[in-house]
């Protein structure tokens, strides 16, 4: 039986007509979708899950060139792998393979899609020089995907970005999934896993149905329940 998220999938893919790479004038357009777990994918995959996901896997151990040029290097040998790969090997596995460093760099660059090209399929871009990286999502395009208790930090989306995390503006919606402020789109999703990891934290009191206090590190935080 289609379930209802895969019958949108379906009928997402009919809706929109792209070629992964494509060049559009000046700039090479490339299509991704990220998950409510964070997982990075190229959006036409049709299997979604870990092994198929963008994931850290480090080109260099060591370089000389400055940390740009690096970057610039890797994203050009993971483009070219990709577009490669893809278009002749027709490999699944490869499609993850992905520098940490890309990582970062599309996510520090992503933003509200204000171009004049698929603003409503991808509500958000990455751009990179006269790379386009289109981004759509399954809730929000930041996903905190691990808690760092030493400095009060979320990791996002997989990679090594960091933003603080502020207890008292965690926020549980009534789809029942848990929220926090992001600089991009006011709020991020806190993937399952990590949300049910800290569940125990929350306090509810007895006529409440959100929970209305968070203890952490031995404190008793009001929560605003709103952002």
């Amino acid at each position: 039986m289609v379930t209802f998220d895969r019958r949108i999938l379906l009928q997402f893919s009919r809706q929109i007509s792209y070629k992964q790479g494509q060049i559009i004038g000046k700039h090479r357009e490339y299509f991704y979708f990220i998950d409510n777990n964070g997982q990075l994918f190229l959006d036409d995959m049709k299997i979604k899950n870990f092994t198929s996901s963008y994931k850290g896997l480090c080109f260099f151990s060591y370089s000389p060139l400055s940390d740009k040029k690096t970057i610039i290097i890797t994203i050009f040998i993971h483009h070219f792998l990709k577009s490669f790969l893809v278009q002749y090997i027709k490999v699944t596995f490869f499609h993850t393979i992905l520098d940490t460093q890309f990582l970062d760099f599309f996510f520090t660059r992503l933003k509200l899609n204000e171009t004049d090209r698929y603003q409503k399929e991808f509500p958000y871009v990455s751009l990179c020089g006269r790379e386009m990286n289109f981004l759509r999502c399954g809730d929000r395009p930041v996903v905190f995907t691990s808690l760092n208790a030493d400095d009060d930090s979320w990791n996002i989306c997989n990679c090594t970005l960091k933003v603080p995390f502020k207890p008292e503006y965690l926020c549980m919606f009534a789809n029942g999934r848990l929220y926090h402020p992001a600089a991009l789109d006011k709020y991020g999703l806190v993937k399952s896993k990590l949300s049910s990891d800290i569940f125990h934290h929350f306090i509810f009191d007895d006529d409440e149905q959100q929970p209305t206090h968070f203890k952490w590190k031995g404190t008793i935080i009001k929560l605003k329940n709103k952002f």
